[in-house]
């Protein structure tokens, strides 16, 4: 069968340890995924943060990680 690759895009400021036992966990308990963590950081959009909620708008987010990464 073959494994699907999956790329953990950080965003923002992400401990790396969580990042690796993320990706080690996708890797050792999932066996449809081979998991790797990206090299690069996107920093998070000011836009995207909306105060009244206290929370961040991911369609914001997720346009910029397709810009930056596929070029869309």
């Amino acid at each position: 069968m073959k494994k699907i690759k999956v790329l953990i895009q950080p965003v923002g400021i992400v401990s790396w340890e969580i990042l690796e036992e993320l990706t080690f966990n996708l890797n050792s308990k999932l066996e449809i995924f081979t998991a790797e963590i990206s090299k690069y950081t996107i920093e998070v959009p000011t836009e995207s943060y909306n105060p009244i909620r206290n929370q961040f708008y991911s369609p914001i987010i997720l346009n910029k990680i397709c810009r930056e990464t596929m070029g869309y």
